[in-house]
């Protein structure tokens, strides 16, 4: 897969549907698994103006305050 076709949900997808789906999306695992780095892995995905977003993300919960990083986003429209 070339560089371009990784980043085409950049031309379907803007920040506010990013925001929305991390903020009242769902989980779609029933559990997260934990990665090599000792970080909790899952996907949050959303229904958000026409398009079915998915991110996939990574919950580091060690240290005071936890971090979620974006790791993957995908899109497709909903036809």
């Amino acid at each position: 897969m070339t560089y371009a076709q990784n980043q085409a949900w950049r031309k379907l997808i803007n920040r506010r549907q990013i925001q929305l789906c991390l903020s009242e999306g769902y989980i779609l695992e029933n559990t997260a698994n934990m990665d090599k780095f000792g970080s909790w892995r899952f996907h949050i995905v959303r229904v958000c103006a026409g398009m079915n977003i998915k991110i996939d993300v990574a919950l580091e919960s060690q240290g005071q305050q936890p971090r979620l990083y974006v790791l993957d986003i995908q899109g497709d429209e909903i036809r």
